[in-house]
């Protein structure tokens, strides 16, 4: 809805209340003239008569600014709904981020000098480069795969890969 219909629905109910207020003023003022004296139990009736042609317009009138209330309510709902969806994600996602940046390798690298002295040295690796060396040493010697630590880390990576997925998909699923 917007401001200019908002505007004449609060200018259409200020203008309703206004007649009712000068309806009520002159049914209760005293009259100048015995015609316009509305106090007595004659004339009483037209007061009620007044009401009873009011309260049906007002009552309309209420039942619509309730429906308009309650479908703006359901627009809202909807729209968290998303929100929640999408942060649900974005927090999905940063968790698998980091899992996959937590993946790490150590690995003991022996090499010869000159000197044909063994040299060994100790390299770690983290992320991607991690998840590379890992699945290399798991084409080199699958029979270990079970053993490796770092398998169930690619594993654990993977499993998350897929809940981040599913949720994805299940968002794409969604009304915008």
């Amino acid at each position: 809805m917007n401001r200019k219909h908002t505007f004449g629905l609060l200018l259409g109910l200020v203008a309703v209340l206004a007649i009712n207020l000068l309806f009520v003023l002159v049914v209760l003022s005293p009259a100048k003239y015995s015609i316009f004296d509305f106090t007595s139990g004659e004339t009483s009736n037209i007061a009620t008569t007044i009401t009873g042609l009011t309260t049906p317009i007002l009552t309309l009138f209420s039942a619509y600014l309730l429906y308009l209330a309650l479908t703006k309510q359901t627009e809202s709902n909807e729209t968290q709904k998303l929100k929640n969806d999408v942060d649900m994600v974005a927090f999905l996602f940063n968790q698998l981020d980091t899992e996959f940046n937590g993946i790490s390798l150590r690995q003991t690298i022996t090499s010869r000098t000159g000197t044909n002295q063994p040299e060994k040295r100790i390299e770690d690796s983290y992320g991607l480069t991690a998840m590379q060396k890992i699945c290399a040493s798991y084409h080199n010697e699958p029979k270990y795969y079970k053993t490796m630590y770092a398998m169930d880390q690619v594993k654990s990576t993977i499993a998350s890969f897929l809940i981040v997925e599913e949720a994805i998909s299940c968002l794409g699923n969604s009304q915008f």
